[in-house]
C-alpha cells in the first residue's frame, strides 16, 4: 500500500513534537526539549512530515544566505526506514532553494547523510563523542 507524505511547517507548539524532535537531542529532558522548541520561535523553522493528519517526523533548520543549516531530523519510532527523513531534507533543499545544506550529526546517523551525499569530516566534540560536520552542495546550471 502507498501512502502519501505531506510535508508543511510547524508550529513549535505543535501536538506531538515534543516526543518527535526529542529523538534528535542528546540526553533530552523536559527542559531542554522545551528550550529547544523555544529556539525555534526566534530564529528557524520546522517542517513536519505527516501521513494523514498524523505528524511522523520533522526537520528544524535556519538559513543563513543561501546555506542551510539542519539542527534537528527526527522521525517517529514507528515510521523510521520509509525514507521520511531523506524525502524531508530534498523537501527543504528544493522549498528553500540553497545551494549548502549541513548538518552537525554523531556516528548513528553519519551514514544516513553520506547515503545522501553528504561528505561528513570529524570534528572536536565537547561530548566526548566522535561528531561529524556533514555539508552538502547543491549542483548549479
Amino acid at each position: 500500500m502507498n501512502v502519501t507524505t505531506i510535508f508543511k511547517k510547524i508550529d513549535p507548539n505543535y501536538p506531538q513534537l515534543k516526543e518527535i524532535i526529542a529523538t534528535s537531542i542528546g540526553n533530552p529532558t523536559a527542559d531542554k526539549i522545551n528550550t529547544v522548541l523555544a529556539s525555534y520561535e526566534k530564529d528557524g523553522e520546522l517542517i513536519g512530515a505527516f501521513i494523514s493528519t498524523q505528524l511522523v517526523g520533522c526537520v528544524g533548520y535556519t538559513v543563513n544566505a543561501s546555506h542551510l543549516v539542519i539542527r534537528h531530523l527526527s522521525v517517529a519510532k514507528d515510521f523510521q526506514n520509509r525514507k521520511i527523513s531523506s524525502n524531508l531534507l530534498h523537501y527543504i533543499l528544493a522549498f528553500q532553494g540553497c545551494h549548502k545544506l549541513s548538518a552537525s550529526t554523531d556516528i548513528e546517523a553519519k551514514d544516513f547523510y553520506e547515503k545522501l551525499f553528504f561528505q561528513c569530516i570529524k570534528t572536536e566534540s565537547k561530548f566526548n563523542r566522535d561528531r561529524f560536520e556533514c555539508v552538502y552542495l547543491k549542483k548549479t546550471n
